[in-house]
Formats: structure tokens, C-alpha cells, sequence
């Protein structure tokens, strides 16, 4: 559940973060982490304005000294900060921590400098989220390079310019499926952010924001925020249903649409339609709409029915395939992929809650008006 606002004090100013409400947030107890002149765990002196935001916002905070798949059975986000100089996870501590995101759950990964390169590596690699860059390129102030981001423009507000540590470490992110939220002037990466099977994945490669009373500003505070927002909704499914009645082809195919991936509307990529059981060797398309349902007879004596009601918007034709005669066509399309690259397309700009209907065209020359259609389906986009 959502709350629409909560009013907190930053640095004497007041700071206006919207939260979710009645969630879990976990993190390492005081066993398992980093102590000098503050206590660099959740509820320790170094994360006290982060812990009263979401106090605050009415999440419960919990710890543990163990990260377990029992531990983490009604955890919405797991705060995995720093362990002792040296220290990494052990592999089933990683296993488990793979299997909570990959079923929905959200990850805030806060890393730090070389003397930490091997609990970087190792959650870098564990998610495959890019490799360690060194302290070395972290250099010069940081920029935001992905302004639209959920963590950067989010139910908190926007994010502006951040402070940058002396002595931060650097990530170099995966080529493909990561967004690099934050980077330094060298381009290497201060803030990364990816999908993993259902759930989300945040990494910083440095402490410095939450971490570090001072430089906990209201900038941060606000980054702080959207963060867990954005970690937190990584359990949602998009709805994805089927619905209408496909045709039956002229060699007797019955096409069937299936969707796979997570309908992100922060994502450029990750949520492919398909279209399976066509007439080989013929052309087709993808098209949708954002109106809701149809189910109107595509033409006297046809076996199809348009499923969705207009204004429709067509993606590219595409060869289904397969062999002459046979049901073994198919097509498929990541639809985030085609939003990317088409800003003015129908539905454009996406927002969360915004619903889809999609419905498959193909060719089918022996057929009522030669061609048919699959069946619909529906999904919601998902932050």
C-alpha cells in the first residue's frame, strides 16, 4: 500500500519522500559489519536519517545474522551494506540472495572502494550485473546519466547533484540488460540498476550518500527514496493474461500469444511477445492498443475476431518461419525494445498502471479477407 506523503527533517530540511507502507526492509545485523568512527549497518550511527525515512514511511525494519531463504520468506527489500575489510559472502549466502530477487524481491547492493573489491565482485558477478572498475575511475564529479530512471525521477522527486567521496570505488556495467543510472567524469559507473527474474537489483559502488551522516543531503534523501520505491515494486507481474478466441488457419493452426519477461515502463528492453503455431513461411505483425478489449468478428465466415478495440498501433512485418503448410510458424518482438525505439508510438510516454492489449496479424491467403488472427492478450506495465 501506498502513502502519499512523509514529512522528515534532512539536515534541518524538510524533505517530502513517499514511501510504500507496511513493507519489510532487511539488512545484516551488527555481527556481520563494518565499524570505526560510525556503525555502517542499518540501524547503526552511519544510516540514521536512511532508518527513520523508512520508519517514517512505515516499513518495518528487520536484521539477521544470517542470509537465508527462510530469513528472507516476507522481505520486500534485503540492504546488504558493509560487511568487515575483506570479508565476502559466503555461496550460500549468494545463492539464497539470487533466489529472493529472482522471485520478486529488491536488492540495494551499497559497495565501496578497493578495500572491498572482492564483496564487489562478487555481487557484480553474482547478478550479472558488470565487473569492478577500481577506485581509479572514479574520478571527477558525477553526472546522471539516465535522468529518467525511477531511482532519479521518482514518487520522492528528482534527484540533483550528488557529493562525490574522495575515495569511491567504480563499476563498469554489463553490455546489455544494466542501466547505468550515475557515472563519474571518467565514465565509469557510481550507481547501476537491473532487472533479475522478477525482482530489481540497485548496486552503488560507494557508501558515501546513505552511509556518511554529512553527505546525506536532501539530494540523497530523495535518492534514497525512490530507491526502495523502485526496489520495492520489483515484485510486480504486469496482469499478463489471455483472453478472446484465436483462429482456426486453412490448414487447421490455432495460433497462440504468450508474453515473457517483466513489462517495465522504466526498461528499454525485457518483455517479448510471441506468437507460436502459425502458418509457416508467412508474414505477420504485432499490433496493439491502450483502449481496452474487443471481440468483433473479423469478417463474415472468417474464424478470427479483433481483440482489440482502436486506435491500434502496428509494429514492423516479419517472416514466421517455418515450412509451407505446416503450424510450425512463429513470430516474437520485445515490445520494450520497440517502445525504445519509437518515442511517438501509441501509449507513449509509458507510465506504470498503463494497460496493454496486443493481438497477432499474419497472412493466410485461402482465408476470409487472406489473412487471421491470434488470440489477445493483456498486461498492465509495471514501474
Amino acid at each position: 500500500m501506498r502513502i502519499a506523503s512523509v514529512a522528515l527533517a534532512v539536515l534541518g530540511a524538510a524533505s517530502f519522500v513517499p514511501l510504500a507502507s507496511g513493507q519489510v526492509v532487511m539488512a545484516l545485523d551488527s555481527s556481520r559489519c563494518f565499524q570505526s568512527s560510525y556503525g555502517y549497518w542499518l540501524t547503526g550511527s552511519s544510516m540514521v536519517g536512511p532508518h527513520a525515512q523508512l520508519i517514517a514511511a512505515g516499513y518495518s525494519v528487520q536484521e539477521t545474522a544470517v542470509i537465508s531463504t527462510a530469513a528472507l520468506a516476507n522481505v520486500d527489500v534485503f540492504v546488504l551494506a558493509l560487511p568487515p575489510v575483506g570479508a565476502t559472502l559466503p555461496p550460500s549466502e549468494i545463492t539464497a540472495l539470487q533466489a529472493f530477487v529472482s522471485g520478486g524481491g529488491g536488492l540495494l547492493f551499497i559497495g565501496e572502494n578497493d578495500s572491498w573489491v572482492g564483496l564487489d565482485g562478487q555481487l557484480l558477478t553474482a547478478f550479472s550485473a558488470g565487473t569492478y572498475a577500481g577506485s581509479g575511475s572514479a574520478t571527477g564529479p558525477v553526472t546522471i546519466a539516465a535522468p529518467t530512471h525511477p531511482v532519479i525521477s521518482g514518487p520522492a522527486g528528482i534527484v540533483g547533484q550528488l557529493p562525490l567521496n574522495l575515495a569511491p570505488g567504480a563499476f563498469t556495467p554489463a553490455a546489455s540488460g544494466v542501466t547505468s543510472v550515475i557515472q563519474f567524469a571518467s565514465g565509469a559507473t557510481a550507481l547501476l540498476a537491473l532487472s533479475y527474474g522478477s525482482g530489481s537489483v540497485v548496486m552503488l559502488s560507494d557508501s558515501t550518500w546513505f552511509m556518511n551522516p554529512p553527505n546525506f543531503t536532501p539530494e540523497a534523501a530523495v535518492l534514497w527514496a525512490n530507491t526502495i520505491d523502485w526496489l520495492d515494486s520489483g515484485s510486480c507481474s504486469g496482469s499478463i493474461a489471455n483472453y478472446c478466441t484465436s483462429s482456426t488457419t486453412s490448414h487447421g493452426c490455432v495460433p497462440s500469444l504468450a508474453a515473457s519477461g517483466s513489462p517495465s515502463a522504466s526498461a528499454s528492453s525485457g518483455f517479448t511477445l510471441t506468437c507460436d503455431d502459425i502458418e509457416g513461411q508467412r508474414t505477420g505483425l504485432f499490433f496493439y492498443g491502450t483502449s481496452g478489449e474487443l471481440a468483433l468478428p473479423w469478417a463474415s465466415g472468417s474464424t478470427s475476431f479483433l481483440c482489440v478495440k482502436p486506435p491500434t498501433q502496428r509494429t514492423a512485418p516479419q517472416n514466421s518461419g517455418g515450412s509451407v503448410s505446416a503450424c510450425d510458424g512463429s513470430l516474437a518482438l520485445d515490445l520494450l525494445a520497440f517502445f525504445a525505439a519509437n518515442p511517438s508510438a501509441l501509449g507513449q510516454p509509458l507510465t506504470a498502471g498503463q494497460q496493454f492489449n496486443v493481438q497477432c496479424w499474419f497472412r493466410d491467403p485461402p482465408a476470409v479477407k487472406t489473412t487471421n488472427l491470434s488470440d489477445g492478450l493483456r498486461f498492465t506495465l509495471c514501474p
